[in-house]
């Protein structure tokens, strides 16, 4: 959820709690003036019923205590009376009431008032011609009335919370959720202009299940970057910079390392410098040691990375279409450094921080634009485009490249797509971390 919409939920759920205090103060407050003026009226009242029974009745009377407590219980202000004569209580209603208390000779007498009960005290004459005080004790607030508007405000208040912690807990399985690996090995995506297509081929070697081949014996920890005989070491490419934006191949065709003479590299391809003055992108041979670089780099950021690899048959690197293709990747990857060649018709590029969703879109985008460029050549060969992400694994650039070596072998094969796109299976590769780490304990 946006920190926007947070905050607007917040500031509701805040307005909805003072609203709630509001409710309770302003309805207590309201009958408080109302019960002021209604208890007077019914004191009243009621004392001048008390001197007309007195008419009929004597005070100690049954009959004249029967009809009063019938007075008391249809009043709903007055809540006990108590009827002195002499000194003396001679009628006192409810008995049980905490409004009546026992005074020190034993007789019941009425309580001291309070901030919610108010006393009435008048003198009433009886019909006997004697003189009585009736004091009438009446609720200034019903104690029901505080319980039905404190219920009220309290169910608010609980909504309030509860619409908060369904929040809270949506808020941590969403973060918890997002901080996951994707249980989902391999899916499809809907079809765009190009019906490309994310999917898993049983066809191709499951990756992490070789855990006791010695290739990648160290794969749980990020790979050192150590020369091996037969590949080709970058002079300073720890010093340089990784955007670095050199000349183009065309305006300098010739460049050279500092000593001028070749780098030693595997097989038959003798690059000389760090570009190729054909493509003016970066040599096959670098591009492993790049890709190791460019992991670790990742991985201390804490970002995810894209390999792709473009394989058009039977192209001529010196053919104007491959140089309009070469522009065309150039524009997509920006950095000439993170282009490279691949075989004899082909090229691969590295993405920083971008997943597989997002790779598979912009690769959508770049295979409209080179797809128009072949079609305007009248080049006939079916292109791919195989892609592989570090996916938050700690893997070398090798394993990175044979998984979108792969996707790119299936792209080229398939007749519906010329996108294919590895996911990672994570059950499978924390299971080859498991045993990786197996092994490496058992032959260190």
């Amino acid at each position: 959820m946006e920190r926007k919409g947070i905050t607007i939920f917040s500031i509701c759920i805040a307005l909805a709690f003072a609203a709630a205090l509001v409710f309770f103060g302003t309805a207590i407050y309201s009958e408080y003036r109302k019960n002021v003026t209604g208890i007077q009226a019914a004191a009243a009242d009621f004392i001048q019923n008390a001197a007309a029974v007195s008419e009929y009745y004597a005070p100690e009377s049954t009959d004249f205590a029967a009809l009063l407590r019938n007075k008391i219980d249809s009043e709903p202000h007055v809540a006990a009376v108590t009827v002195t004569r002499n000194n003396k209580t001679v009628f006192a209603y409810p008995l049980s009431s905490s409004l009546i208390t026992t005074g020190s000779d034993g007789s019941p007498q009425m309580a001291a008032s309070s901030a919610l009960v108010r006393l009435t005290s008048r003198v009433a004459g009886l019909g006997s011609g004697e003189n009585a005080v009736i004091t009438t004790a009446a609720y200034v607030i019903q104690p029901a009335s505080i319980y039905a508007y404190a219920r009220i405000s309290f169910l608010l208040i609980l909504a309030g919370t509860l619409c908060a912690a369904i929040l809270l807990l949506y808020v941590y399985l969403t973060d918890r959720q997002n901080d996951e690996p994707e249980e989902v090995p391999y899916t499809a995506v809907p079809e765009f202009g190009t019906k490309s297509v994310l999917r898993y081929d049983s066809a191709i070697p499951p990756l992490y299940e070789d855990a006791a081949v010695p290739e990648y014996p160290n794969e749980v920890r990020l790979p050192e970057a150590e020369t091996e005989p037969n590949e080709v070491r970058l002079p300073n490419a720890e010093s340089e910079p990784d955007e670095v934006q050199l000349p183009n191949a065309e305006s300098e065709p010739n460049v050279g390392n500092a000593a001028g003479a070749p780098l030693p590299v595997s097989g038959a391809i003798d690059p000389t410098g760090l570009f190729s003055p054909v493509t003016g992108f970066g040599w096959e041979s670098y591009l492993e040691e790049r890709l190791d670089s460019e992991l670790i780099r990742s991985a201390s950021s804490e970002e995810d990375l894209t390999l792709m690899i473009f394989r058009f048959p039977g192209l001529d690197r010196a053919s104007p279409l491959a140089r309009n293709i070469c522009a065309a990747l150039l524009d997509f990857f920006k950095f000439r450094d993170l282009v490279f060649e691949y075989g004899e018709d082909g090229y691969s590029g590295i993405l920083h921080d971008t997943d597989l969703e997002t790779a598979i879109e912009l690769a959508e985008e770049l295979h409209a634009k080179l797809n128009l460029l072949l079609e305007e050549a009248g080049f006939t060969a079916k292109m791919g485009i195989g892609i592989s992400t570090r996916s938050f694994r700690l893997i070398p650039g090798k394993r990175l490249f044979t998984e979108a070596e792969q996707a790119l072998v299936h792209a080229l094969e398939d007749l519906e797509t010329s996108i294919v796109a590895f996911r990672v299976d994570p059950d499978k590769y924390r299971q080859y971390i498991s045993e990786s780490a197996q092994h490496t304990a058992k032959n260190p």
